[in-house]
């Protein structure tokens, strides 16, 4: 359900590093801007014509809020940096296989990539927005949930608490199985 500006992607691959997530911010799209997305568009990478200054206004304050977050992050005045958002995000594969992704207990809708971002952050993993020019586009449709209500908040506020305490490798994750044997942890992953 998302499309990008020409250089969304050229923009990850310029500022991605290891240790590091990237984060954007989606631009929703409402159902009658979604109906006029066509091939030209698409092709094109061209969404000007469909968004509105007050949308890319949006992308904009993210992008400032995000860099804050970061700046006092790094100043130790705040615990983690910009948030998680699953559907805008980008990371090396052994930065998430060293939090074990993301954690299957969560069902529904919620919290998981927030989760996700407390423990990369734990494990020193910091996050970073660079997209100030180039965005995504979230299509419209219908919800998959009930505004407001959060059925994993219960769970989230607990692995959150672990993460911020050292506990950042989540059990049911990438790896079928975490086993532990004295002071060796051996994990297998899904190939």
């Amino acid at each position: 359900d998302l499309l990008f500006t020409r250089d969304y992607i050229a923009t990850f691959t310029q500022y991605i590093e290891l240790g590091r997530f990237l984060v954007g911010y989606p631009l929703r799209l409402d159902e009658a801007q979604t109906k006029c997305i066509n091939e030209d568009m698409i092709s094109s990478c061209d969404f000007s014509s469909l968004v509105t200054d007050a949308q890319l206004t949006i992308i904009a304050k993210q992008y400032r809020k995000d860099n804050f977050y970061q700046w006092l992050h790094r100043l130790h005045l705040r615990k983690i940096g910009p948030k998680l958002r699953s559907g805008v995000f980008g990371a090396f594969k052994s930065d998430l296989v060293k939090v074990n992704g993301f954690d299957e207990k969560y069902q529904g809708w919620g919290n998981e990539d927030d989760d996700l971002g407390w423990r990369l952050q734990a494990a020193g993993i910091t996050g970073r927005n660079v997209f100030n020019k180039d965005y995504a586009l979230h299509q419209y449709h219908e919800p998959f949930h009930v505004p407001g209500v959060k059925v994993n908040k219960d769970y989230f506020e607990t692995r959150k608490k672990a993460a911020v305490k050292g506990d950042f490798l989540c059990k049911n994750g990438l790896a079928l199985t975490t086993k532990h044997h004295a002071d060796v942890e051996v994990i297998s992953y899904i190939a």
